[in-house]
């Protein structure tokens, strides 16, 4: 059976899915690149670690759990810890790829996972909740060659060096390679049609920042009836309309606190709020502290 690299290959399979938490480092065990002196089959074993595989020439096939996968040059594939897996077919001579041992948690409780809007608001300031989310990691997909290749490279050096941080930066170089694995396959999955509504609903909030929402002005440049695009929108990001425009206001605000000379009324009104007693009470909901306090703690003086 002949695989093609897809995102999600089995939707049952989804126990074999590795996760990638944001808050943490992914640990390497062992790395290196190969090519093979003699045609071989994959073993046949369980591992105790995750295990990704990059190919640069030729082709491997690997069955995970009776999934049959065919990985050619320029894809990868990952194997999870603790899932049977072997291979079937000769792997002939002159093959050459990438291969990693690594570990993470396992432990998801109280995560979710990261999606296209979780941390999209324009300038939005990170907090420790934004960090407890996970990355489902693509089974077997095509990668962005040359990025991928030259982030191989930088692992492998820092791997085999003496550098005195070496643990550190291979594994943050590791979750670097994982992210743009993540990011490579998850930019080829089809975009349904809420997904380009939303994404064309976020630039026009961003593009209107410093205005009040207008909900007739949003629904003729979308052409499509508002209380639509406020289920879309909701059901896709978690907010309604008005809380994500919010969101994007009060974030450049805080960046015109933070950057500029600009006082709260002045502030407040370059975002669209007239009235400074209003503007506060908004800022102190979204940010969790008045403009007065985020401004003592602001860049500008500090």
């Amino acid at each position: 059976m002949e695989n093609i690299p897809v995102l999600y290959r089995r939707r049952n399979k989804m126990s074999h899915e590795i996760c990638l938490r944001l808050d943490e480092l992914p640990l390497i065990s062992v790395a290196g690149a190969v090519t093979a002196q003699h045609p071989f089959i994959h073993q046949d074993r369980i591992m105790d670690e995750h295990v990704l595989i990059y190919l640069f020439h030729g082709e491997i096939q690997v069955v995970e759990d009776g999934t049959p996968h065919r990985v050619r040059e320029g894809e990868f594939l990952f194997l999870k810890a603790g899932v049977h897996h072997w291979g079937e077919a000769v792997i002939p001579a002159g093959t050459a790829w990438f291969y990693v041992h690594f570990s993470s948690s396992g432990q998801l409780d109280g995560y979710q996972k990261y999606g296209d809007f979780v941390t999209s608001v324009k300038q939005q300031e990170l907090s420790l909740s934004d960090y407890r989310c996970y990355l489902a990691l693509p089974k077997h997909a095509a990668s962005s060659r040359g990025k991928t290749e030259q982030r191989i490279r930088e692992l492998l050096e820092i791997y085999h060096s003496p550098s005195l941080l070496r643990p550190v930066r291979v594994n943050s170089i590791l979750f670097q390679l994982l992210a743009d694995l993540y990011q490579a396959a998850h930019q080829e999955q089809k975009r349904d049609k809420a997904d380009i509504t939303v994404r064309k609903t976020i630039d026009f909030l961003e593009a209107h920042s410093r205005q009040p929402l207008s909900s007739e002005e949003l629904a003729l440049y979308m052409r499509l009836s508002y209380k639509y695009l406020c289920t879309v929108f909701r059901k896709k990001t978690g907010l309604s309309i008005n809380q994500y425009h919010t969101r994007i206001r009060i974030n450049e605000a805080a960046r015109l606190l933070r950057e500029t000379s600009l006082n709260v009324s002045e502030t407040g009104f370059a975002v669209g709020y007239r009235d400074p007693l209003y503007f506060s009470s908004v800022f102190k909901k979204v940010m969790g502290k008045s403009p007065s306090e985020y401004l003592k703690q602001s860049f500008i003086g500090s």
